[in-house]
């Protein structure tokens, strides 16, 4: 099932066409059939899918993921509903990464400047990597080639065009870093004063 001989290379210039999206998109269609309460269902099924050195994680359907071996989502992550997650190269997610609703990671992109090559069909990918305890909020878009960094908050509705540092708090189209995450500021001890 996890087979790589067919897949796209990252950086390098194809025409799409292997057999593994084929085989993926079902098992996806299935996936979100399942009733979301079967957790048991739904996680025998997500290991076919994704990279088998993902971690425990939840992915609420409905989802659609292009190839699935592309992407590895580390332990404890939750991806809600509605993620698209196009993996023509890899996807890399980290530990305890939240990601909202409507969320779209997108390795692959076509030529700007040559219309008869965008015709064709031909594409090329560059990987995301989400660092460790990242939150995406609603409908984010992260595009091709972007790292966002450990602990980093981008705001729902951004399109993410660019890396994003560690503890950065990013927002807008393009995502702009606004801020850094401040101990200070800390949720913490408003739930102590509760």
């Amino acid at each position: 099932m996890h087979e790589k001989t067919d897949l796209p290379q990252p950086g390098v210039w194809h025409i799409p066409g292997s057999g593994q999206t084929t085989i993926t998109i079902d098992l996806v269609h299935e996936y979100n059939k399942i009733t979301p309460s079967d957790r048991g269902a739904l996680d025998r099924l997500l290991r076919r899918i994704i990279h088998p050195a993902s971690g425990p994680c939840r992915v609420q359907p409905p989802m659609m993921i292009e190839y699935g071996v592309n992407t590895t989502i580390g332990p404890n992550t939750f991806i809600n509903f509605g993620v698209t997650i196009l993996d023509t190269t890899t996807v890399t997610i980290g530990e305890w990464v939240q990601i909202g609703p409507n969320c779209n990671l997108i390795t692959v992109t076509h030529p700007v400047d040559d219309y008869e090559m965008r015709q064709e069909g031909w594409e090329i990918a560059h990987p995301i990597t989400i660092g460790n305890g990242v939150w995406l909020g609603a409908n984010v878009t992260v595009l091709p080639g972007v790292t966002i960094g450990d602990n980093a908050v981008i705001g729902a509705g951004s399109v993410v065009t660019k890396d994003i540092p560690a503890n950065a708090i990013a927002m807008g189209v393009p995502a702009r870093v606004t801020r850094f995450v401040d101990p200070q500021r800390s949720e913490r001890d408003q739930l102590r004063e509760q």
